[in-house]
């Protein structure tokens, strides 16, 4: 309705009752109220009809609904994929010797291929839980330090399965990694690319 028909139905008399003057205009139908018709809800006017439409049974305002805010599968695909990766790195990384238990990749001592795909998954894992707010919020912070994290784990993997330590050969454990790493290196580039098209904290519809 535009203001000169507001106005023009505020000058006018009440629908409900002829004799009174209106002082507002219900905001669902437009008729003209008088002073006892005029019932504010949630800051708006509404009249005696149209009252029973905007409360509940109980004579509670109905709420409004929300949409609910869709979920981001490549933010969760970030999360998921270092989580995958730490599991990666609680398996065998060698079929015997050094290793080939549980927590194969977590040897630090000496220093091998197996110990930074460990540093990089776990470091990326605790980045995610710290930032995983933002990022379901639709804020993308560090997504940088993921892909980097990301293909930090995912090459040191590559590595140990080209070159596993001395004297044995590599199992499960760099498999998993590696693959984990690379679904959360690609959820991360994409998650940056559609940061820079569409603007940071903006998703494409």
């Amino acid at each position: 309705m535009s203001p000169e028909d507001q106005a023009t139905r505020s000058a006018a008399r009440c629908a409900t009752h002829p004799s009174s003057p209106s002082v507002a205009v219900c905001h669902a139908c437009g008729l003209p109220l008088c002073l006892d018709c005029a019932v504010p809800v949630r800051g708006e006017i509404y009249g005696p009809e149209c009252l029973p439409q905007v409360l509940g049974p109980d004579g509670s305002p109905v709420p409004k609904a929300v949409p609910a805010r869709p979920r981001d599968l490549a933010a969760e695909l970030v999360g998921l994929a270092f989580v995958g990766a730490v599991v990666g790195t609680l398996l065998p990384w060698t079929r015997f010797g050094v290793g080939s238990g549980t927590f194969g990749g977590w040897g630090f001592s000496p220093l091998r291929w197996s110990s930074l795909a460990t540093a990089g998954a776990v470091f990326g894992l605790v980045l995610w839980v710290a930032l995983r707010a933002a990022w379901r919020a639709g804020t993308p912070l560090g997504a940088a330090a993921f892909l980097a994290l990301a293909l930090a784990t995912m090459g040191a993997s590559a590595a140990h399965l080209y070159n596993p330590p001395p004297f044995t050969h590599p199992w499960i454990g760099p498999w998993v990694t590696l693959g984990a790493a690379w679904l959360g290196s690609a959820s991360a580039a994409w998650v940056m690319l559609r940061t820079r098209i569409t603007g940071r904290g903006r998703r494409i519809p």
